[in-house]
Formats: structure tokens, C-alpha cells, sequence
């Protein structure tokens, strides 16, 4: 099976789903060189203190965390990863690497892999995807090599501007991904 690289963001409310899929990508035989945003990787939240998500991660992954831009600029020549999945892909994120700004570890890697003409897989989480973040997503859905895990609004009463992807369709997505196919529907109901 392939060496995947997968960059984990903010979004601390999904990081419980961010462990049960790492679980479900090494049952199926997947190696995982985890990266974490350096926000992710040194900030205790109310749902996991960093050091315990850390070792939780690091444990199911069996592999360090990468979490400098050093370590991540290496991902696809060094670590030899052949795809990657930003879970979740906070809007902060993806402004960024829809905007070319390349200053944060799971960003520069997903740039290094796509400059190897390598699969990047974005699983959305954002309170202001149909906002601010809208723009951006357009520009990614068709920037080659770039695939969404399905996603659609969360909580359009009282979070009207919010999308979530289904975290549930990660490595359907990834799988289709790594063939040049983006899953569809793209958009949930």
C-alpha cells in the first residue's frame, strides 16, 4: 500500500474523527506520515491537550509528527509520500494554499507534493465557508490534482455560513483521488 502523507489542522471539535480515520487508513494498509499545523501541534484545547493528541497520533501513525516547515518541505523526496489528505482542512488553510502562501507545515507539504503532480485530498471544516472562504473554494474545485472530501452546511440555522465535509468519505475520497478522480456528488444536501 502507498505512503500517504496527512496534514492535520485546526477544527479542534473533528480531531476525535481525525483519530478514527487514521485508524481506518492503517487498517487498510496505509504507512501515514502525519503533519501537524504548528497550531495543531503546540496548543491544548477543551478537547485534547496537544501532548495527548499528539501521542494518540503518533501511536496510530507509528511515525513522528512533522510540524516545521524544514521537516514538511521534504515530504514527497525524503519520505517518498505519494498522496495527502488535509484532515480537517480548516479555511485557514486552504485560503492559503488557494493564495500560494506556503507558511505553515501542512501547507508547504501539500505544495510539495502538488509540485511532483502528486493527489491532495482537502476534508473542509469552516465557519465561514459560504463567507469569506467561498471564493477560494472555487479556485481549488478546479485547480488540478486538488480533490474535496463531499462536503455542505453543518448547521445552516444557527451557523448559516458553516461547511463540514463527511469526514465518513475521507479515504473513498483519498482513494478516487489518488486514481485523478474527484468523488461525486462534490456537495451534500
Amino acid at each position: 500500500m502507498s505512503k500517504i502523507a496527512v496534514g492535520i489542522t485546526g477544527s479542534f471539535c473533528n480531531h476525535f474523527k481525525v483519530l478514527e480515520i487514521l485508524r481506518k487508513f492503517i487498517e487498510k494498509g496505509y504507512k501515514i506520515v502525519p503533519i501537524c499545523s504548528e497550531c495543531v501541534y503546540e496548543n491544548d484545547t477543551r478537547f485534547f491537550k496537544a501532548d495527548d493528541f499528539k501521542n494518540e497520533v503518533e501511536t496510530i501513525c507509528n511515525h513522528k509528527i512533522l510540524h516545521t516547515i524544514v521537516e514538511a518541505e521534504r515530504i514527497s523526496n525524503l519520505y517518498h509520500c505519494e498522496g495527502m489528505i488535509i484532515l480537517p482542512c480548516t479555511a485557514n488553510s486552504m485560503n492559503k494554499l488557494a493564495n500560494g502562501i506556503y507558511d505553515s507545515a501542512v501547507v508547504l507539504a501539500a505544495k510539495s507534493l502538488l509540485r511532483n503532480d502528486y493527489s491532495i485530498v482537502l476534508a473542509l471544516a469552516s465557519n465561514d465557508g459560504l463567507s469569506n472562504s467561498l471564493e477560494n473554494i472555487g479556485r481549488l474545485i478546479k485547480q488540478k490534482n486538488i480533490y474535496f472530501v463531499p462536503f455542505g452546511q453543518d448547521d445552516y440555522i444557527k451557523k448559516p455560513s458553516s461547511l463540514v465535509c463527511d469526514f465518513d468519505k475521507s479515504i473513498e475520497t483519498f482513494e478516487k483521488a489518488m486514481r485523478k478522480e474527484q468523488i461525486q456528488p462534490i456537495l451534500l444536501r
